[in-house]
């Protein structure tokens, strides 16, 4: 964890080729886990339950302790693009390549 936040301090860290500065305005200000707001964002969904469950599937998958799952977790379980869906989670924007 320690390792973590040194990390992020350091304003020319990348992560997956991605600079979490504010000039590029995908800074870590707002989390970095992944609601099941978020997953119903994501996935179009309306229904919280459901949503929850899918949650819990993909931490489940990825270890059964775990008990939060962050945006990168759920980016390499669906292999997405990790700013792609940093930049719709967070600025609401749909990125077309």
């Amino acid at each position: 964890m320690k390792q973590t936040r040194m990390l992020l301090k350091n304003p020319e860290t990348t992560n997956n080729g991605l600079c979490l500065t504010k000039e590029n305005n995908l800074t870590m200000d707002k989390g970095i886990f992944l609601t099941v707001k978020d997953l119903m964002r994501l996935t179009g969904s309306d229904n919280e339950a459901s949503a929850g469950r899918m949650h819990r599937t993909i931490r489940d998958s990825i270890a059964q302790d775990k008990r939060k799952l962050t945006i990168k977790e759920y980016c390499q379980y669906e292999r997405l693009d990790f700013k792609e869906i940093w930049i719709f989670l967070r600025e609401g924007k749909y990125v077309n390549q």
